[in-house]
């Protein structure tokens, strides 16, 4: 009953159709409300569209990641990223 979790994930297939599948839409927002209520972070995977972007920032999703903020880098350009981020989690609004 007690998992250590400190947030969830939302898989990108979702993401990909939730502007165009009401279905989708629904299992998103349901996720969000989910994390929210169990007290953890929810964090929306494969978000390549700024209209998906706004729409999960609209839905209160705490966290994205996708091609909309980086394509994927090699390991080098990646720790460059990394050590230039200032440590702190970066919300959806920005």
């Amino acid at each position: 009953r007690r998992f250590p979790i400190s947030g969830i994930k939302i898989d990108r297939i979702f993401i990909s159709s939730m502007l165009e599948r009401k279905e989708d839409h629904k299992i998103v927002h349901t996720i969000i409300d989910l994390a929210h209520n169990l007290g953890v972070h929810c964090v929306a995977e494969g978000v390549g569209t700024e209209p998906q972007r706004i729409e999960l920032e609209r839905l209160g999703c705490d966290y994205a990641q996708g091609y909309l903020f980086s394509k994927p880098v090699e390991s080098a350009a990646a720790l460059a990223l990394v050590q230039a981020d200032t440590g702190s989690p970066k919300s959806i609004a920005g």
